[in-house]
């Protein structure tokens, strides 16, 4: 090799490096806290009670707070009826949320995890299968909250 290609390499070398030692001090070639837990045995319990237990740890009565909003607007959709779901606090240090749907065949809808968040609105779409009642359930340390909302689909027309 010539003495011109030696340089090249040497400086192509020391670009590359010092754009990734610059990348990883600005923290952008660091790991983020974007880790996927799927609950598989939760998501597929035939029941409310057994979808709570096995995503909380228990499926007994959990206190009714009414500084939980739920509200839902059902429309129909190509598949069937979806409805749009928002729940939203004022409970601090909220830790999750899980959604259940009374009459679906797999009554927890959707389950979300805030780790050092502060949580104040989620909106959502999901199918439900038949009239009943949609229930937002929050843990906050080792307590468990809940409001709910009734979903009456023969109101809207859709089925």
């Amino acid at each position: 090799m010539s003495t011109i290609e030696n340089r090249r390499q040497f400086l192509k070398f020391c670009l590359t490096t010092g754009v990734a030692v610059s990348s990883f001090g600005a923290g952008l070639l660091l790991p983020r806290t974007a880790v996927a837990i799927w609950p598989k045995m939760a998501f597929e319990a035939r029941s409310s009670a057994s979808a709570l237990k096995t995503l909380l740890g228990s499926e007994k009565s959990y206190q009714r707070r009414y500084a939980i909003t739920v509200k839902a607007r059902p429309y129909a959709d190509d598949g069937g009826t979806k409805v749009t779901i928002t729940i939203s606090t004022s409970l601090k240090n909220v830790e999750s949320v899980a959604l259940i749907v009374t009459n679906n065949p797999t009554p927890l809808a959707a389950h979300f995890q805030f780790y050092g968040e502060e949580f104040k609105q989620i909106t959502t779409r999901t199918k439900i299968e038949a009239n009943g009642e949609i229930i937002a359930v929050l843990k906050t340390g080792d307590k468990l909250y809940n409001n709910r909302q009734k979903v009456d689909l023969s109101g809207c027309g859709c089925r």
